[in-house]
């Protein structure tokens, strides 16, 4: 429910005023909005808001200097070595796949497959997604995209930039539970 009311405010895919039923409490993107600014949502939540649901470029380039921050601090806490190149691969790859997500290439981000057996033709859902229409970055891609060598990825940089995504699940863990909090009455 929180990530439709989120939705409202992209004003590329949906409609702010929806049609509202005599009994419906009718909720615009105005709402949603001031919802964001209510209450106690950390900054970097509610960047993460912006960029992921708003299309929020000025937030997004915020939220990439908040991370650039985070992974600074995680180098002194945990001893990675990195260089500054590298640095700016892993807060673009958690940009993109975190926030923007990546679309599942079997299903082209439909979640379903269209399937035709001579006469008769059916829909499925995607087996490589489970039907979210999500995908991920195969271990290569998010090496290049890191400027890491495949091999040290392998060895030292998938568990660590899976510790790093997880920072950014944290993030929509919190705007979901303000998001829930802020429109309680709703329920």
């Amino acid at each position: 429910m929180v990530e439709i009311l989120l939705t409202k405010m992209n004003p590329k895919s949906c409609v702010l005023n929806e049609r509202a039923k005599v009994t419906a409490v009718q909720i615009t993107g105005y709402d949603v909005a001031a919802a964001l600014s209510f209450g106690q949502l950390s900054k970097p939540a509610y960047y993460f808001a912006r960029a992921k649901y708003c299309d929020d470029i000025q937030a997004a380039k915020k939220l990439e200097e908040h991370l650039i921050e985070f992974i600074h601090c995680e180098i002194v806490v945990n001893n990675w070595s990195l260089g500054e190149g590298t640095i700016m691969g892993i807060t673009e790859l958690l940009i993109e796949e975190g926030v923007y997500g990546v679309r599942c290439k079997k299903c082209k981000g439909n979640g379903n497959i269209y399937i035709k057996h001579d006469q008769l033709s059916s829909v499925e859902d995607c087996t490589r997604c489970s039907g979210s229409g999500f995908g991920a970055f195969s271990q290569r891609k998010r090496a290049r995209t890191a400027n890491i060598p495949l091999t040290t990825w392998n060895r030292h940089w998938e568990r660590n930039f899976q510790y790093l995504l997880g920072y950014i699940e944290e993030l929509n863990s919190q705007l979901i539970r303000h998001m829930s909090k802020q429109f309680e009455f709703l329920n």
